[in-house]
């Protein structure tokens, strides 16, 4: 995308037990932007070098701290799974 402040998210997938690659998920970002609101944003998923990854472009333009929450589900299990972590462009 054109424009300042843009950053590619980018999240690969393990099974805990097997550690296999996770194909069949759909993953969530949230953005929590100390200044235009929240944003929610869909990952995609992306193929590199046969490793199945699920990502996208964002934009947090400033200096404040980013709190962003992945939300992860997989068709088979009825739980969500969540993470969240702090980004400082």
């Amino acid at each position: 995308p054109s424009g300042k402040g843009y950053y590619h998210v980018n999240v690969s997938l393990l099974d805990d037990k097997t550690k296999d690659q996770i194909t069949d998920a759909q993953v969530e970002l949230t953005i929590k932007d100390p200044f235009m609101g929240d944003k929610t944003k869909e990952l995609e998923r992306m193929t590199i070098n046969k490793t199945i990854s699920y990502g996208n472009y964002v934009q947090m333009i400033g200096w404040d701290t980013y709190s962003i929450k992945v939300r992860i589900q997989r068709p088979d299990i009825s739980r969500a799974i969540n993470t969240k972590f702090n980004f400082k462009p």
